[in-house]
Parts: C-alpha cells; structure tokens; sequence
C-alpha cells in the first residue's frame, strides 16, 4: 500500500486540530442554550419520556440519548443538546486521527478545518435531532472498519458491527454502510480473501443483531414503519423522472454544504475514481475505502432524487469520508498555488456561511428561506395558545401536526407532560407517535382548542366532537418583525367518546394518509 503524501510529523497541526474542536464545542455548548428547542427536537424529547424500543418513524437511539441528557442536564434546551454538542466533537475527532493515519497531520488539521467550515454541519452541531447520532458512528464505523481491514483483528471487525448496528437504531440510513463495506471487500482481491475468512461475517452477525429492537417492535406493532418510510420516501407513489426534483437535490447540496467545498470535494473524489479505475486499486486501497464510504450513499439519495428531491441531510454521513479524502488529496500538494488560492477561498466562503447561519435575523429573510425559522416563535404560539385555551375554557390542545403538538407541549409554561398537547387521531390510521401513546378519551364531553396550519378542519376531528367552530382569521407568529409561522385556532365543544374508535371509511383513511 503507497503512503502518497503521508507527513508523520506535525504535532502542532494536531494540537491545532484538537484545539479547534474543542473552542467549538465549548462555544456551542454556551449556543445551544441560546435557540428555542425546535419541533422535532421537542417530538424526540417526548419519546424520551415514553421509554421503548423502537418508535413509529425511527430507532430507539436519539430518544435514549436525550433521556441521558436531560437525566443529568435537566428538561431544558442544554439538557436536550448537549449530547449532540459532545457528538459532534467526537466525530471532529475521529476525522481527525483516522486523516492522522491515512495522511498525515497536515491533511488532518485541513480536514478538521474544512469540515468546520460547512454550514450544515454547523447547525448540525447544536440541534438535537438523529443526525449528530447518525454522522458520529457511520464515521467511527468507517474509521474502524478501517483497521479492521488492516489489521484483520477479530476486534476491529467486532466493533465496526457494533458501531453500524448503532447507527442503524439512531437512522436507518446508516444501513448502507455495511452494503458500502460489502463493495469494498468485493472490489479488492486482499479483501475477497477476507470474505472467506471470519472477520467481516463477524460484523455483519453484531450488526444485525444490534438491529433486532427495530424488527421486535415492528414485528409487535404491524410493520408500521415500513409503511411510514414508503410515503416518506415517495415510494406509495408510482416513480416519474423529474429533472427539476434532481435540480432540487444537487443545488440543495451545493448550499448545505457551502458550494465551493462541495465542489471541490465532488472533483477530487471524480479525480480519484478515474485513478482508481486505472490502476484496478493496486496501491490505492485506502482511496477505494473512502470512496465506497462515501459515493455509494450520495449516488443512492442522486438516484432517489429522480422521483423525489428528498432531503439535503440523507446524504450527510457519506461526506465524513470526503472530508478525508478531499484532505489527504489537497495537503499533500502545497506548491500548487491556484490549489491554495482555491482552498482558501473555499474555507473563507464556507466560514462567511457558517458565521452568517448562527443567526440570520438581521437579513430579515422570508421565512420559507431562512434556514433557524425551526428554532423561532413557537414559545409565542404556546403562550397565544394557552391564553385563548383560557379563554374558551378548554380543557386540552389539540393540533393537526405532530411537530407542532409537540412544541406546544414543550414550550407551554407549567409541568410539560401533565400540560401535553395532542394530535388530532385518525381513528383507524397509525400516522405518528402519538398514536402509541394514551390519547385524549379521557376528555370526553370536554372542549379543546385545535391549532391548525390548515384552512379548514379534516373530516375525522369533526367527526369527534359535537360543534368545530373558527376563532377568527389567521395569524402570523412574528419575531423581529419578520413572520415566521401562520396558524389559526378552532374551538371543538364537546368531545364524542364513540367517534374515537376506529369507524372511518376507506375514502377517508386514504385522504388522511401518515405524513
């Protein structure tokens, strides 16, 4: 195996590394306390208070890790966050050793730097959602896969199971990841030997097995999430080509990523394809790991955006592996100078964007634009809320949407899981968490306030209540100025026990579909 641009010395880029990650993990551990908890972070923190294992949407991991955070952190925005916060610093960590390794200190404080500079990253660090979870241990199962590669030690190969059967019950994503393993071992002869040695069936059997609180609970619970991933992935829908859901997925990459940084890493690793290719990877081993670490997600949610554009975050965990690769590519040729003016402009341009993302409210964006709408005004909504729940003298909140039930449970002042708001249930239809958990029958006869995002009321919740009645026009929830979120409230008199249980026609549960 050649060692191309390895530099073993350079014990102040690693000092200069580790450094960083840890000013930027300390500054975001003061930042995290700064934002309102978001929707999703408030709908994962419910889960935490509804210990299981497994839920409707996702695996286990992200509600085990905020109960640990907020267990010593208490129920607040810091209690939920810093997991995510220390996660982050860990993944920075495993880049940099494991850039360390393969290249050198020099390429591993560049990848240390670049990765700093990307805006999803950077938000990503503070948010509490499956991401930080998600991002930490495909990396670290990359790192260790490895070294078990290397080595051929029973416990790299252990481990590397172990850390993607975690990945797998924070994202089921992070299933790909042995598929990408799988391609790699195939694509070399050393590693179609290890096929028939008992190393990589090792992991495989760990992993698996770290998967079955997904298959029991499934299994106890009607699949319900193989239905739930169907509509969220668009595959309910009969596949059509659309060249603008394509256009959608690449510019949003671009963006999240900072464009000059994507490219760049996009164009190294076509550079590095093209050289593996010519060689058949004799000598270029650790550039096909990092490859098949990366390009076969990304290609995978590329392939996906054909029907639908998805979301720019599927593709996350496939760049820890660029980072590297991009870095051991660029630190190992500082004479170039255009390559220098380019990566500096790279890191300039994706630092300006990462500064600019940490608070945005002074550009007076739309809100449709603007990336922290998530983390603004839902405290307003909670306090407009309770006072026009007073006001009709409702006993209980109701919402058409889970994330918003959610976030006016949490931001709602008073004890939060006696003061818990529900979503609107579809009797007969599974469509979120929610409906695991005891609804609002204990309500009967009782009025609620409904909080909609939606001009009317769906057919179900009329049907559970004697009279749904508008409150007024809708509303904008502003922060500086600027609005944010629309809704509008509806007064429900007089909840009817009987139309809670399942009675809906086939039309209707097809309209109200899980979303």
């Amino acid at each position: 195996m050649t060692q191309e641009g390895r530099d073993t010395s350079g014990g102040l880029f690693l000092r200069a590394g580790a450094g960083l990650l840890l000013a930027i993990a300390a500054f975001r551990l003061f930042l995290c306390t700064r934002y309102l908890i978001t929707p999703d972070e408030a709908y994962y923190w419910l889960w935490s208070q509804f210990p299981d294992w497994c839920y409707f949407s996702k695996g286990p991991l992200v509600a085990w890790t905020i109960w640990l955070g907020t267990a010593l952190g208490g129920d607040t925005p810091f209690g939920v966050r810093w997991p995510s916060v220390l996660l982050h610093a860990a993944t920075g960590f495993v880049l940099l050793r494991w850039t360390h390794k393969l290249y050198g200190a020099r390429a591993a404080w560049v990848a240390v730097l670049s990765a700093s500079c990307v805006p999803l990253f950077a938000i990503g660090g503070v948010l509490m959602t499956i991401d930080p979870l998600s991002v930490f241990f495909w990396a670290a199962a990359a790192a260790a896969g490895w070294e078990a590669w290397s080595t051929n030690k029973k416990q790299w190969w252990l481990l590397a199971g172990f850390l993607i059967g975690c990945g797998y019950l924070a994202k089921f994503t992070n299933a790909i990841q042995g598929l990408c393993f799988g391609l790699f071992l195939t694509l070399t002869p050393e590693g179609r030997q290890r096929l028939r040695q008992p190393g990589p069936w090792m992991a495989a059997v760990v992993a698996l097995l770290m998967t079955l609180p997904f298959w029991i609970w499934n299994w106890q619970h009607d699949w319900v999430t193989w239905g739930h991933l169907k509509h969220r992935g668009a595959l309910d829908r009969p596949f059509h080509f659309s060249v603008s859901e394509l256009v959608q997925f690449i510019t949003m990459q671009a963006v999240v990523f900072s464009p000059l940084l994507w490219i760049g890493w996009l164009s190294i690793a076509a550079m590095r394809v093209r050289e593996v290719v010519a060689v058949r990877a004799a000598g270029m081993e650790r550039e096909l790991y990092l490859l098949c670490q990366s390009l076969p997600l990304i290609a995978f949610f590329a392939a996906f955006a054909l029907n639908d554009a998805g979301q720019p975050n599927w593709t996350v965990p496939g760049y820890c592996a660029l980072v590297v690769l991009g870095a051991g590519w660029f630190a190992a040729r500082p004479e170039i100078k255009w390559l220098r003016y380019f990566g500096w402009a790279a890191l300039a341009f994706g630092l300006a964007m990462t500064v600019v993302l940490h608070d945005t409210s002074w550009l007076k964006l739309p809100a449709k634009s603007d990336p922290l709408t998530r983390v603004r005004g839902w405290d307003q909504l909670a306090v407009r809320a309770e006072a026009e729940r007073e006001k009709i003298g409702a006993s209980f909140v109701l919402s058409n949407n889970y994330q918003i039930a959610a976030a006016l449970t949490w931001h709602t002042p008073g004890d939060r899981t006696q003061g818990m708001a529900y979503c609107a249930r579809n009797p007969g239809r599974i469509q979120n968490q929610f409906d695991f958990w005891g609804g609002y029958e204990s309500f009967v006869g009782q009025d609620a306030l409904f909080v909609s995002t939606q001009k009317g009321t769906p057919s179900h919740l009329r049907a559970q209540f004697e009279k749904v009645e508008s409150l007024g026009d809708p509303f904008w929830i502003e922060v500086n100025g600027v609005p944010q979120h629309r809704f509008r409230f509806f007064k429900c008199t007089r909840l009817i026990g009987s139309a809670l249980s399942p009675s809906e026609s086939p039309e209707d549960a097809e309209q109200h579909a899980p979303q």
